[in-house]
């Protein structure tokens, strides 16, 4: 290809007249190309190394993103942009833009992507995220009158009967809260990731489908109305991840500044469990216990994205943690499968299992849709673990009173149901008919 030719070119030109932004960006447009030219790679990386000094915040993002996006052995490479990153993570968040921010935070995601990222890293980005959050929540506080009153000690869900309609807050830590999220209600994330790494970070977090209620509204005018975070778009109202629109379960939301970021580097370093049922059509094997086909995403009809198995696509691992097979009430197998995700591409679990053959159940986009025995796509986050440094966050929570409704007509299949690689997240449910 043309950029490959231009790239090496570049690059094989002597060092001082290749500029530190040039070798990033040639590496970042050389990182989605089909064809792997080592030669090119094996340049830009000699090139940069003994001038990582040079380079900006952006250009090591970039060039951290690219390398591991690629998949190649280049750990001499990610290790100098570690320990040229490390000194000045603090630098980087100085003021209170939430870009830099953002690039600490992409940082740390391709390095962890890599399996390049030290602890040392780790610790130096979360001092840097956690002095840039207090300067936020000290002019947050300057800003706002009366100050954040009371947390709300909400008790889970109970764990027999239906789950609530709308939301409401199940754990309510003192920087972080986790909350119930019913189907039908959509919650917009927007982290910046419009930029090379962020795009290299998986920019799976697309705007709310039309139709749904906003998650972020019900906050300002509930729990989140005194605290300042709950009105800060840019920082997604303090929402730290998403789930689609017709998925329900649980959902982390930040009251502060502070547990944000924290709980931004937790999720960007996968230092957060998070466990889904689904019920899939199809018998699933036993065998199938991780998916890993790199997802891409593509743009569909009316903008609606969705993500497909390619070679280009970034990495993505879906663990199978437990399974069990039913006959659904028109005759078909189908499995219910508890997922643990490892990564967040966009409809992971749904891309990954549709191209398994096994759709999920009431899937518009990757299967047949919603069926007369199960109105709404079976997906449930059932399963939340963190730790922020407020204490152990470990939270279950129960599928709502439609999902269950489905479970109870199926007929339970004994002899080909499973469980392994448990983690937490192969509870059985026994609520079928036998």
């Amino acid at each position: 290809p043309r950029v490959t030719r231009e790239g090496r070119g570049a690059c094989q030109a002597s060092a001082p007249d290749c500029a530190p932004q040039n070798l990033a960006n040639i590496s970042w447009a050389v990182s989605p190309l089909p064809v792997l030219d080592v030669p090119l790679i094996t340049a830009i990386s000699s090139q940069s190394l003994p001038r990582l000094h040079e380079f900006g915040p952006q250009a090591l993002a970039n060039t951290a993103w690219s390398y591991a996006a690629l998949a190649v052995e280049s750990e001499p490479l990610l290790d100098a942009i570690a320990a040229q990153s490390m000194p000045t993570l603090s630098d980087w968040c100085a003021g209170t833009s939430a870009r830099p921010a953002e690039l600490v935070l992409s940082l740390v995601e391709a390095l962890q992507e890599a399996g390049s990222l030290p602890e040392p890293l780790l610790a130096a980005a979360a001092t840097a995220l956690e002095r840039h959050a207090e300067r936020l929540d000290a002019a947050a506080a300057r800003a706002s009158a009366p100050p954040g009153g009371p947390l709300p000690q909400g008790p889970p869900a109970p764990a027999e009967g239906p789950a609530p309609r709308a939301p409401r807050v199940l754990l309510a830590q003192p920087r972080l809260w986790v909350l119930w999220k019913p189907p039908g209600w959509s919650v917009t994330v927007a982290d910046g990731r419009g930029e090379a790494p962020e795009e290299g970070a998986a920019a799976d977090e697309p705007g709310p489908s039309p139709g749904g209620r906003p998650l972020q509204e019900w906050l300002v005018q509930g729990p989140g109305a005194s605290r300042p975070i709950a009105l800060d778009a840019g920082v997604s109202h303090g929402l730290v991840h998403r789930l689609d629109q017709d998925t329900s379960g649980a959902l982390l939301w930040a009251s502060s500044y502070s547990g944000f970021y924290s709980a931004r580097l937790q999720l960007r370093a996968r230092r957060i469990r998070k466990g889904y049922v689904c019920l899939c059509m199809g018998p699933v094997r036993k065998e199938l216990s991780l998916l890993e086909s790199p997802l891409l995403r593509v743009e569909q009809a009316l903008h609606v994205p969705r993500s497909i198995p390619c070679s280009q696509g970034r990495p993505a691992r879906t663990e199978v943690c437990g399974l069990q097979h039913f006959l659904s009430p028109d005759g078909s197998m189908v499995s219910l499968v508890h997922i643990r995700l490892h990564t967040g591409r966009l409809h992971q679990i749904r891309a990954h299992l549709s191209h398994e053959g096994h759709p999920l159940v009431g899937d518009e986009v990757y299967g047949k849709g919603a069926s007369a025995w199960c109105p709404r796509i079976f997906l449930h986050a059932c399963k939340m673990v963190t730790d922020v440094g407020d204490g152990l966050v470990d939270v279950d929570v129960p599928m709502p009173c439609t999902l269950l409704s489905t479970v109870s007509l199926l007929a339970h299949v004994e002899a080909h149901s499973s469980t392994f690689g448990s983690q937490g997240f192969s509870e059985k449910v026994s609520r079928g008919k036998k």
